[in-house]
């Protein structure tokens, strides 16, 4: 068994232990620390209060600034929306516009290629006996002339001759 060393003044169950107490004016300047500690931790959650609330206020009134700005950027963007889509929406109809002329066009282009194509062999032929009808024109034109200077009684021209010459009573 261990042994543990006697408490003095306890030694008799009997008998109370010595109770002397301190002056009363010992701890006295003790507690008016603990009181200023207590007064000064009171000021500053008072002024941490005071600069809570002007803060708070401030951020309110900031953030109501903020989102005034806010909505006034979105009704501004939405209007933008609008607008564009108002611009989009004409865009897209000139678009389909200009897309149905282009088809037009070119229906009438190939109806036209079809045309052109159909009136080439004839236009080749004209081109290709061009030379031959002019003067085979010439020489039809040189015989009518002598034919209207015989019906009007003139002589054949000489041989070699240019054309009749009109009679002076024609």
């Amino acid at each position: 068994m261990l042994q543990q060393p006697e408490q003095s003044g306890f030694e008799d169950e009997d008998r109370a232990p010595d109770a002397t107490f301190t002056d009363s004016g010992k701890s006295k300047g003790e507690s008016k620390g603990i009181i200023s500690i207590l007064t000064m931790l009171k000021e500053d959650l008072q002024d941490e209060i005071k600069n809570g609330v002007k803060n708070e206020v401030q951020a309110q009134t900031d953030f109501e600034g903020s989102l005034g700005k806010a909505n006034g950027t979105l009704k501004s963007l939405r209007s933008k929306a609008t607008d564009l889509r108002g611009a989009i929406s004409v865009t897209n109809t000139a678009i389909d516009e200009n897309k149905q002329a282009k088809e037009d066009d070119e229906t009438n282009l190939e109806h036209e290629k079809e045309y052109l194509a159909s009136i080439k062999p004839d236009c080749d032929w004209l081109y290709d006996n061009f030379d031959t009808r002019r003067s085979k024109r010439n020489e039809e034109v040189e015989g009518l002339i002598e034919a209207k200077g015989m019906l009007a009684g003139n002589a054949p021209p000489p041989a070699g001759g240019s054309a009749w010459t009109a009679p002076a009573a024609l």
